[in-house]
């Protein structure tokens, strides 16, 4: 309006006197996130499904790292619980377990791969280690355990993978981290 400064107009525009472009909802982000996901769009059991489906992709990917991230925290710690079932949060740890192993046994093998693998990927091997500290810190630690039987972590000492193991290393689960500690100290 005539007379007004840009901070007067957008206000305006916020709250709906001038029909301005730039609307925003009201409900806080914490209540618009619960609704995306458990509301009748049904976002929680669809995105657990496209993480699994995309899971190796995911885990080298900068942004596509983070929601894998949360998605896996939101599994692990029941917040998806009523959402997704059992078998659909079991069957994404257990994706994430098989592209660590099969990617573990290549490491060091002379099969030779188009492709790096996720633990000689930089965002991949970062993901990895923030996953397993994550687990362990603010999880239940099933990811990070799933991962620690499944997979022989001393291969990765040299490796891009061997902060993967350091991420061990400084869990707050004293069993694996004293485990992974005498890993890295065996191979120095």
């Amino acid at each position: 309006g005539a007379g007004k400064d840009d901070s007067e107009e957008e206000e305006e525009g916020r709250d709906g006197d001038e029909g301005g472009a730039l609307s925003v909802c009201k409900k806080p982000l914490e209540v618009k996130c619960k609704e995306a996901l458990f509301g009748s769009a049904k976002l929680a059991a669809k995105l657990v499904k496209l993480c699994t489906e995309e899971c190796e992709e995911m885990m080298c990917s900068p942004h596509g790292s983070e929601v894998l991230t949360e998605t896996l925290l939101a599994c692990e710690n029941g917040v998806l619980e009523g959402k997704v079932t059992e078998e659909e949060a079991g069957a994404l740890f257990d994706g994430v377990v098989k592209i660590v192993s099969d990617a573990s046994a290549l490491l060091g093998s002379e099969k030779k791969v188009k492709k790096e693998t996720v633990l000689e990927n930089f965002y991949g091997s970062r993901t990895l280690k923030n996953l397993v500290l994550l687990s362990c810190s603010e999880g239940k630690a099933v990811l990070a355990k799933k991962i620690w039987s499944e997979v022989d972590g001393s291969k990765w000492v040299g490796t891009q993978a061997e902060k993967i193991l350091r991420g061990y290393a400084m869990c707050s689960q004293k069993k694996m981290a004293a485990k992974a500690q005498k890993v890295l100290k065996a191979k120095k």
